[in-house]
C-alpha cells in the first residue's frame, strides 16, 4: 500500500484561516491542471498539480479557494507523498493539513476537486446561453481564480501554468497559450486538449473558453507576424468586420509607443456575451460583444470609438500588468491608470478626428469632482479587507484620476523624455511584478528630475488642490502670478481638515498686444509665484492650466476672471473652455462663487455654436436642481429649457444629417435628452412616439447611436400600447445590451401601474437580472418615480444582490446619493448601512453618496433665492 492509499492524517486542531492574504511560508512555482468543462453543465470537475516551495517546515498549507468541493490531496516531497486533509477556510481559503511537518524544499501538491460553473453573476467559470447553445467563459479578476483553481490568488505569484481541458468532441477549446496536442474523441464523447505551457502569469490573468465557437481567423500582426483569430458564437462572425479591420492597427501602435514586439506568442479575442467580462488575458483577450459585434447596418462613429477605445485599453494592459505586474492590489492604477492614459494618447493619434482629448475631458472633471468629496481616496488605496477589492476598481481615482496625474506628469516632462522612461520599465521588469517605487525610478533616472516625489503627492494622498492666482504687474518689473493652493471640498468639512498640498506642475497660457506666450512652474509649497519673463507687457489675459493638462482646479482673482469672461473665453482652446466652466460651476456648488453669476452665464454659453460651450450651458443649468424644485417652480424650469436648449435641439433633430461634423451628433443625444425628459416640448415628444413606433417594425429608421434617448423619450409620454411592445420587443430580443436598453426605456413611463408592472418584470424569472437592472435606475432617477423605486428596492435588496454581479450589486447603494431632502436622506442611511458590510465595495459607495446627498441639501438651502430669482424671469 502506498502512502496515498493510507488513511488521512488527523486535521490540525482548530486552524484559524488567513484574514485577506496567504502565508509566506510557501509559494508556488509551476501549476499543472486539468479541468472537464461541459457548458451545459452547473459544475466542472479539476485535478491540480502545484511545484511549491517550501520556506520552513509546516504541517498546515493554506490556498486560496472559494466553493470548491476537494475529493482528495496528497503531497509528494523527498521521495515520499502522504495523504492531506482538506481544512475548511471560510469563503476564501482551504488548508491541507498533515500528520507530520513537510519540510523546506522542493513539493508537489496534488489536488481533486469540484466547483461551480456559475450563469448568474459573470464570475469565475460562468456559461451563457445564445439561442440554443451554451457557452462557457472565465473572468477571474481581481479574485476569482480561486473559484476555479485552489491556488496562490495573489498577483506577485507569478509563475508557469500548464492547462489541458476534458471537453465535448465538437466544442472549441482555447486558453491563453496556443494548443500543445488534441487527442482523440474517447467513448464518453470527450476529448483531451493541452496547451503549451504559459510564461509567468499571476492567477488572475489565466483563461479559456470552451463551446462550439466560430473561429475567424485574421491573418498575421505586428513585428513578429503573430497570429490574430476572432472566437464568437455560431452564426455571428458576419458582425466581426469593423473589429477585423481595427485590431491589428490598435496592437501596432502599442509595439510602436513601446518599440517592442507584442509580448506573447498568439492573439486570439474572445468575443464574450457582456460588457463585464472584458479583459486583458493575455493571449486571450475577452471584449465583450456590445464592443465587437457590429452588424453593418449599426457601425456608427459611436461604435467604432466605443470598440476601439476598450480594445485599445485592454491591449495597453498586455505592457500594464501582463508583461509587468503590479505587487499587489494597492499598485492596480500601474495597471488601469497606465492604461487608460495610453488608451486616449493613441486614439487620439490615430484618429485626430475623433478630438479625443475634448471628449476625455470629461473623465478628468469627473474624477475632481469625486475628489471634491470628503470620502474621496488615494490613487494607491491601501486593500486591507476583502471589500476592497471591488472599491478599487474606482472609474474616477483609478481609472480616471490615474489618468489624467499621469498626462500631467508626462506634460511636464516631455512626451518623448516620459516615453523613454516607461520604455526602460519596460526592459527592466519584463515578467516581473512591480510597485509604484520601480516606475517612479525609471521616470526619474530617465528625466533627471525627481518624479517620484512631485507624482507621489499625487498618488499617496486623496483630493485635489485648487491653485488660487492672481497676476501682478508692477512698474519696472516682469508681471507675476501670484499662486497659493489648497484643498478644494465641495462641501464644508466637518472640523478642521489636516493641511495638505501638492508639487503641481503648473503651465499657464497668456495674452496681451503682442504674441501669445507660455510659462511653466513646479509649484512644491502652499504659496509661490510664477514670473512671466517673456511677457513684454501686463497680460490682458492669463489662462493657468494650458489645455487642461493639469489635475487641479483654477481659481482666479476678480479682474483675470473678468478679463476671461469678457473675452468670452475666446482665447481658450475647447478643451480649456470646458474645464475653466467646469471649475466654475463646481465652486458655484460649493458655495464658493455665486450661483446667480453661475446661472447667467447659461443662457450665453447655450447661444455658442461649439460642443465646449453648449455642454457646459446644459451643465450650469443643472444648478437649478430640478430633483429638489418645489412643483410650482417646474413649470417655470420646464421653460428655461423650452427657451435655452429646445430650440437647437429641434434644429439638430431625431435624424442624423449626411455630411455632420462628429461634434454636432455627439450633441445631438444630449440636447434631445434634456429637451424631451426635462423640457417635455411637445413636438419633439410626438416625434418620439412616432420614430419609437416605427423603430420596433424597422430599426432602420433612426441612428442606433440615438435609439436609446428615443425610447426613453417616448416611454416618458407613453401608454399601454406602447409599454406592452416594448415588453414584446424585449422578449425577443436575444442580445444581452439590447435587452438592457429597452429595460432602461421601461424605467421611463410615468404612469405609477406601468412603473410597478415594469419593476415586476425584473423578479419574475423571465429575464436574467443583469439585462433588466438598470430599469431600475430609470425609474429612481426621476423625482416622479423614485419612491415607487425605492420601495421596490427595499423590498427586494436581497434578491437583487443576491442575482446581481459584484459590481452591479454595489451600484445599488448609489441610491441614497438621489435624495436632496434630510429625510429621505437619513431613511436610505439607515437602510442601507447595515447591508454595505455584506456586499464587497459596498462601504465606499455608500459613504460617497450620502455625502452627495448632503451637499444637495446643503446646497438648496443656501442656494434657492438665487434658483427662484432665475427662474421668476421665465
Amino acid at each position: 500500500m502506498t502512502p496515498a492509499a493510507q488513511a488521512a492524517p488527523a486535521p490540525v486542531a482548530d486552524p484559524k484561516p488567513p484574514e485577506l492574504r496567504l502565508p509566506k511560508n510557501v509559494r508556488p512555482v509551476r501549476y499543472a491542471v486539468e479541468l472537464t468543462v461541459v457548458p451545459t453543465q452547473d459544475t466542472f470537475q479539476g485535478k491540480m498539480d502545484i511545484e511549491l516551495e517550501v520556506a520552513e517546515a509546516t504541517s498546515l498549507i493554506w490556498l486560496n479557494a472559494t466553493e470548491l468541493k476537494v475529493s482528495s490531496a496528497q503531497l509528494s516531497a523527498g521521495g515520499n507523498t502522504v495523504a492531506a486533509r482538506s481544512v475548511p477556510g471560510g469563503a476564501d481559503f482551504v488548508g491541507f493539513a498533515f500528520d507530520k511537518p513537510v519540510a523546506p524544499g522542493a513539493a508537489r501538491l496534488s489536488v481533486s476537486y469540484e466547483g461551480v460553473i456559475d450563469k448568474e453573476r459573470t464570475q469565475g467559470l460562468y456559461r451563457e446561453k445564445e439561442k440554443d447553445t451554451w457557452y462557457a467563459y472565465t473572468v477571474f479578476e481581481p479574485v476569482d481564480a480561486r473559484r476555479v483553481f485552489p491556488c496562490f490568488d495573489e498577483p506577485h505569484y507569478k509563475v508557469p501554468w500548464r492547462l489541458s481541458l476534458r471537453v465535448r468532441a465538437g466544442d472549441v477549446a482555447l486558453a491563453n497559450a496556443p494548443v500543445e496536442s488534441q487527442g482523440t474523441p474517447a467513448a464518453d464523447g470527450m476529448k483531451l486538449v493541452t496547451f503549451a505551457e504559459t510564461p509567468p502569469f499571476p492567477s488572475y490573468l489565466i483563461a479559456f473558453v470552451v463551446g462550439p465557437f466560430d473561429v475567424v481567423d485574421a491573418g498575421t500582426f505586428g513585428r513578429a507576424k503573430t497570429p490574430l483569430r476572432f472566437i464568437v458564437p455560431q452564426g455571428r462572425r458576419e458582425e466581426l468586420a469593423y473589429a477585423l479591420k481595427s485590431t491589428a492597427r490598435l496592437v501596432t501602435a502599442l509595439e510602436d509607443y513601446f518599440d517592442m514586439p507584442y509580448p506573447f506568442t498568439k492573439l486570439d479575442v474572445a468575443v464574450v456575451p457582456r460588457y463585464r467580462g472584458t479583459m486583458e488575458h493575455p493571449g486571450l483577450v475577452a471584449i465583450g460583444q456590445p464592443l465587437a459585434l457590429i452588424s453593418p447596418k449599426e457601425e456608427t462613429l459611436e461604435r467604432r470609438q466605443w470598440y476601439d477605445r476598450t480594445t485599445l485599453h485592454e491591449l495597453a494592459h498586455y505592457w500594464f500588468g501582463d508583461l509587468v505586474t503590479m505587487e499587489w492590489w494597492d499598485d492596480l492604477w500601474l495597471n488601469e491608470s497606465s492604461a487608460s492614459w495610453l488608451e486616449a494618447k493613441l486614439i487620439d493619434k490615430l484618429e485626430p478626428s475623433w478630438k479625443e482629448p475634448e471628449d476625455r475631458l470629461g473623465e478628468q472633471l469627473f474624477a475632481l469632482q469625486t475628489d471634491g468629496l470628503a470620502s474621496s481616496h488615494p490613487i494607491r488605496q491601501s486593500i486591507t479587507s476583502r471589500t476592497d477589492f471591488e472599491s478599487a476598481f474606482d472609474n474616477s481615482i483609478t481609472y480616471f484620476k490615474g489618468s489624467s496625474v499621469l498626462g500631467m506628469f508626462e506634460s511636464w516632462m516631455g512626451e518623448e523624455t516620459f516615453r523613454r522612461g516607461l520604455q526602460r520599465y519596460m526592459r527592466q521588469y519584463a515578467g516581473k511584478t512591480t510597485t509604484a517605487k520601480e516606475l517612479l525610478a525609471a521616470l526619474s533616472a530617465e528625466s533627471g528630475r525627481d518624479v517620484a516625489a512631485a507624482m507621489s503627492t499625487f498618488l499617496d494622498q486623496p483630493g485635489a488642490p485648487v491653485v488660487s492666482v492672481d497676476l501682478q504687474c508692477d512698474k519696472g518689473q516682469a508681471p507675476r502670478l501670484k499662486l497659493s493652493q489648497t484643498r478644494f471640498f465641495a462641501n464644508k468639512p466637518q472640523g478642521t481638515p489636516p493641511a495638505q498640498h501638492w508639487q503641481i506642475p503648473i503651465c499657464v497660457r497668456y495674452g496681451g498686444t503682442g504674441p501669445q506666450g507660455r510659462a511653466c512652474t513646479l509649484l512644491t509649497e502652499p504659496t509661490g509665484e510664477l514670473v512671466l519673463s517673456e511677457a513684454k507687457a501686463c497680460p490682458t489675459w492669463v489662462f493657468a492650466n494650458e489645455d487642461a493638462r493639469g489635475y487641479y482646479r483654477v481659481a482666479y482673482s476678480e479682474p483675470l476672471r473678468q478679463q476671461l469672461v469678457k473675452a468670452n473665453l475666446k482665447p481658450l482652446t475647447p478643451r480649456e473652455r470646458g474645464a475653466m466652466l467646469a471649475d466654475l460651476r463646481s465652486f458655484a456648488s460649493a458655495g464658493q462663487f455665486p450661483v446667480a453669476e453661475a446661472l447667467a452665464m447659461a443662457p450665453g454659453l447655450l447661444k455658442e455654436q461649439d460642443r465646449a460651450s453648449t455642454e457646459a450651458g446644459v451643465a450650469m443649468l443643472s444648478l437649478l436642481r430640478p430633483d429638489v424644485l418645489p412643483d410650482a417652480w417646474m413649470p417655470h424650469y420646464e421653460r428655461v429649457l423650452q427657451k435655452l436648449v429646445v430650440p437647437r435641439a429641434k434644429a439638430l433633430g431625431w435624424k442624423d444629417r449626411p455630411g455632420e461634423d462628429e461634434d454636432t451628433r455627439k450633441l445631438r443625444n444630449q440636447l434631445l435628452w434634456f429637451a424631451t425628459l426635462y423640457g417635455k416640448d411637445p413636438s419633439l415628444l410626438a416625434e418620439a412616439r412616432t420614430l419609437a413606433k416605427a423603430w420596433l417594425e424597422d430599426p432602420s429608421v433612426v441612428s442606433p447611436d440615438r435609439v436609446g434617448t428615443l425610447l426613453s423619450s417616448a416611454a416618458s409620454v407613453g401608454d399601454r400600447a406602447f409599454f406592452d411592445a416594448l415588453v414584446s420587443k424585449a422578449r425577443k430580443e436575444q442580445q444581452p445590451e439590447k435587452r438592457g436598453m429597452l429595460f432602461y426605456a421601461l424605467g421611463n413611463f410615468r404612469d405609477p401601474a406601468l412603473v410597478r408592472e415594469a419593476l415586476g418584470l425584473m423578479m419574475d424569472g423571465t429575464f436574467p437580472l443583469r439585462d433588466s437592472w438598470g430599469l431600475l435606475f430609470g425609474v429612481i432617477n426621476k423625482r416622479q418615480t423614485r419612491p415607487i423605486g425605492y420601495a421596490f428596492l427595499k423590498e427586494n435588496f436581497d434578491k437583487l444582490t443576491a442575482g446581481l454581479g459584484a459590481s452591479e450589486a454595489q451600484g445599488l447603494f448609489n441610491v441614497p446619493g438621489f435624495f436632496c431632502d434630510k429625510a429621505a436622506r437619513d431613511d436610505a442611511q439607515a437602510f442601507f448601512t447595515p447591508r454595505a458590510s455584506h456586499v464587497d465595495g459596498a462601504p465606499l459607495v455608500l459613504t460617497r453618496s450620502l455625502e452627495r446627498a448632503d451637499l444637495c441639501i446643503s446646497a438648496w438651502e443656501r442656494d434657492q433665492a438665487a434658483i427662484t430669482g432665475f427662474l421668476k424671469r421665465y
